[in-house]
């Protein structure tokens, strides 16, 4: 493959800086677009420039400009997004075709996908089976429905990431009025399924795997991400992400969280139209690069991740993994798993990012508390999109 001109946006994650490294190792030069000005990425010896573009939930037209600006510039062959930018990229796509190669869904299949409730409704046109879930647009019709259906339910904003807003139900039965239901910031009840949770992690291109990776969660932080990334195999998972990839005819990264019952029947929980932690699981070595860079190419066989790879963001385990030990068994398990696997931050041959991580806490910490928000909050409060819900079979 020839060497390419690779543009990433997203410096903040750990994800971006992954792809960074793969890309630069395998010969490709990197650039980094990015809305805050202290991130990872930014401290990496395998990005080539870096820019500060604006916010694109904020000034979506200048965050356009800003990436047509960059590809002339740096002369770049492919742009890849890789958080929650992806929708404003996706809503700029006619304007940078013309320059790039945009790794990219169309913006309405996108919006569509991450949607709590179009993505279930979806699978289920799709006569795929799905969690029983229902729309709200009131605090009244949330009150009505859980008299009517019990408190089996999980509660959540149709728009909303790392399971920040999620609720049980059984829990706000005499609080639901505090809950912000609206037309314009309505939620989903989901049936709770009892079982074990997945995630996934594809490559896809015109609804073919080209790259696929599924991990149990075993460790989160607090009810939200994964942290730490073990492959299995588990056909039942990979025939229902193969069936609805294929309906879909999508072409771009793409995730999902799914629940597995005791019986082996496949519950999607949500879908996540971006890169996620699963890409950690692919070793230096595998050629990742070819699926990205190259997916029209003929390829063999679809790439995974080895069964022996494990990855985990070290310093969540700490956090998060540590204070939820309930028995010396879950402490031996935990030691194992951490000892096991390979921190997604730490490279010998790329140290800054791993060094500067305390710089970029505090910097979090101090523009967070500014703002009134939580770290969590803030590390996507100017990528976030949130937007309407619409359906139809």
């Amino acid at each position: 493959m020839e060497r390419q001109n690779v543009l990433l946006t997203g410096g903040r994650a750990f994800v971006t800086l992954e792809l960074a490294r793969h890309l630069a190792r395998h010969g490709h030069r990197i650039i980094v677009a990015e809305s805050m000005p202290v991130h990872l990425c930014r401290y990496s010896r395998c990005v080539a420039n870096h820019y500060r573009v604006p916010a694109p939930n904020v000034e979506g037209d200048a965050f356009i400009d800003a990436l047509i600006a960059i590809v002339q510039r740096e002369k770049i062959d492919v742009l890849i997004p890789t958080c929650e930018e992806v929708f404003f990229v996706a809503q700029g796509l006619e304007r940078l075709r013309p320059y790039c190669r945009v790794l990219c869904a169309p913006f309405e299949q996108l919006a569509r996908l991450h949607s709590k409730w179009e993505f279930i409704q979806s699978a289920a046109c799709y006569g795929l089976l799905v969690p029983q879930t229902y729309l709200f647009t009131s605090n009244a019709d949330l009150h009505q429905f859980l008299q009517e259906h019990g408190e089996s339910f999980v509660l959540k904003p149709v728009f909303s990431r790392f399971a920040s807003k999620v609720v049980f139900a059984d829990t706000v039965a005499d609080q639901i009025e505090q809950l912000p239901i609206t037309q314009e910031y309505p939620w989903v009840a989901q049936q709770r399924i009892d079982g074990e949770a997945f995630c996934s992690y594809s490559i896809v291109s015109d609804g073919k795997l080209l790259a696929h990776a599924v991990y149990p969660v075993y460790y989160r932080a607090g009810l939200g991400s994964c942290i730490h990334f073990a492959p299995v195999e588990h056909v039942a998972i990979d025939d229902w992400i193969t069936r609805f990839l294929q309906y879909e005819r999508f072409s771009g990264q793409i995730a999902f969280d799914l629940i597995v019952t005791p019986d082996g029947k496949v519950y999607p929980i949500e879908c996540n139209p971006r890169a996620t932690s699963g890409l950690h699981l692919f070793r230096q070595g595998q050629p990742l690069h070819r699926a990205l860079l190259a997916p029209d190419e003929p390829v063999e066989q679809m790439l995974r991740p080895l069964l022996t790879n494990r990855a985990m963001i070290a310093i969540a385990m700490l956090v998060y993994g540590l204070p939820s030990l309930r028995s010396w068994a879950e402490a031996r398990a935990w030691l194992r798993a951490f000892l096991h696997a390979c921190d997604v931050v730490f490279d010998w041959s790329d140290p800054l990012p791993f060094l500067l991580q305390p710089l970029l806490f505090w910097y979090n910490w101090n523009e967070s508390r500014k703002r009134g928000i939580s770290i969590l909050e803030f590390a996507t409060y100017d990528i976030e999109w949130n937007g309407s819900s619409k359906v139809a079979c």
